[in-house]
């Protein structure tokens, strides 16, 4: 039995869920994919990572270690102080004060409750860069330097201009290559530079 989706399929179930939820995935894409984190941290959107995980895009992980980390250091001394954890020294390097929690009796699960730790479905591995790509194409862009306007402009992340040369003229414009990506961002209206 195969359990590795097609990128049809993983798209399909990406655009099952809603558009901040869409974001929140490319986030944890970036943070494996590229930076090689061990997983991807998200704090105050729980929502969007149980929408991911129900659509079988993410595992969520309990990590309460990487969830610190997420907090950042005056967050996460902040957040102790408040639910009256006490012995740990305040100027404390983020890493140092997570190692200190992990080896204290302190309850931590409620500390950082609203952050989500997730990594990648088993089930995307193979159309995993693919996916990434469908995302930064939806939703990055990226300055190009425009001469008409003499100015840099937005344009769609791996867009090229390609021209057009006729009898009537000539004219520019934005295109993504034809590929598999392209034609699923076409079928579910996303192409920002719209091909056809």
């Amino acid at each position: 039995m195969n359990d590795n989706y097609t990128l049809a399929e993983a798209v399909r179930r990406l655009e099952s869920v809603p558009e901040p939820a869409q974001r929140e995935l490319r986030g944890i894409m970036l943070e494996i994919l590229f930076r090689k984190q061990r997983a991807g941290c998200s704090v105050g959107h729980v929502e969007d990572y149980a929408a991911l995980e129900g659509a079988g895009l993410i595992v969520l992980i309990d990590d309460p270690e990487l969830a610190m980390q997420a907090l950042g250091r005056n967050e996460l001394v902040s957040r102790l102080v408040s639910s009256g954890v006490s012995g740990f020294k305040k100027n404390s390097k983020l890493t140092a004060l997570a190692e200190w929690c992990m080896e204290s009796d302190a309850d931590i699960a409620p500390i950082v409750s609203d952050v989500g730790v997730a990594i990648i479905s088993p089930a995307l591995q193979r159309v995993q860069r693919k996916l990434y790509t469908y995302l930064v194409r939806k939703y990055d862009t990226e300055s190009c330097y425009d001469p008409d306007k003499d100015a840099f402009v937005e344009v769609p992340s791996g867009a090229a201009f390609v021209a057009t040369v006729g009898t009537g003229g000539s004219s520019l414009k934005m295109t993504f290559p034809e590929d598999e990506i392209t034609a699923l961002l076409d079928l579910y209206g996303c192409n920002r530079c719209g091909n056809k």
